[in-house]
């Protein structure tokens, strides 16, 4: 009889694992259309700066301040590998997922902002006061940082 009420226990179990809702979103394995990243400023030489990455890479850069050097509006188009690796930096960080806010206990920090368009009308907005929400957050915004330097960026102004 022990045996018997076990596997009916274990039968229940195993139906109610499967009936369980995933509460998380699935993230999207493409269908990103749009990137944009502004840094904003602290009391020291944090770079200030907003970036704009579109789907059929071109992008708009504002640098503000501390930009080593750069200030102005700057436009270029992003170099396939280096978009591949912005891409494949987005989609580690599973952003679907992430709060809409991070933030640290100090002060007089930069704060990160990004505005995902995905999926033909979905966003994500994220604010990460601080730059430090999860490992992957802090690779993309690394990441964003070099493009700064790494590509042919043409003045618009």
């Amino acid at each position: 009889m022990k045996m018997i009420m076990s596997l009916v226990l274990l039968t229940a179990v195993m139906m109610g694992c499967k009936t369980a809702k995933n509460t998380t979103q699935s993230p999207p394995t493409s269908g990103v259309q749009q990137l944009t990243i502004k840094a904003t400023p602290c009391y020291g030489t944090c770079p200030v700066f907003e970036m704009t990455v579109r789907s059929d890479k071109s992008a708009n850069y504002l640098a503000q301040r501390h930009n080593n050097g750069q200030q102005g509006l700057y436009r270029a188009v992003i170099d396939g590998r280096n978009y591949e690796q912005l891409i494949a930096l987005l989609m580690a960080t599973d952003f679907p997922n992430l709060k809409e806010e991070y933030t640290v206990g100090a002060t007089d920090l930069p704060s990160m902002d990004l505005e995902i368009t995905y999926e033909g009308s979905k966003v994500k907005k994220i604010h990460d006061y601080g730059a430090r929400g999860t490992d992957e957050l802090k690779a993309l915004y690394d990441f964003v940082k070099t493009l700064r330097e790494t590509q042919q960026w043409q003045r618009m102004e």
